[in-house]
């Protein structure tokens, strides 16, 4: 992966994660479920075929989800109630 695309993705993924901070605690994992279709369904889009497509948005939603718990220890969530 290019040092550019990487930089592209975790900005991508930085800013699933903000808007993820931004539900309450309890209703994070589903809305993470649901950008993890909206995801899957984009790459289908695109061309991907189906495993592909599962494989990018799973890969996505973990990183999502890395990045919420990396934010919240570092202090800096907002928003949604913890």
């Amino acid at each position: 992966m290019t040092a550019d695309l990487d930089q592209a993705m975790t900005e991508f993924v930085r800013t699933a994660a903000m808007h993820v901070l931004e539900i309450d605690a309890e209703d994070r994992d589903d809305y993470i479920n649901g950008l993890h279709e909206s995801w899957v369904s984009i790459g289908l889009q695109t061309g991907m075929d189906d495993a592909a497509a599962h494989e990018n948005a799973d890969l996505l939603a973990d990183n999502t989800r890395e990045m919420v718990l990396a934010i919240e220890r570092s202090g800096g969530a907002g928003g949604g109630t913890a």
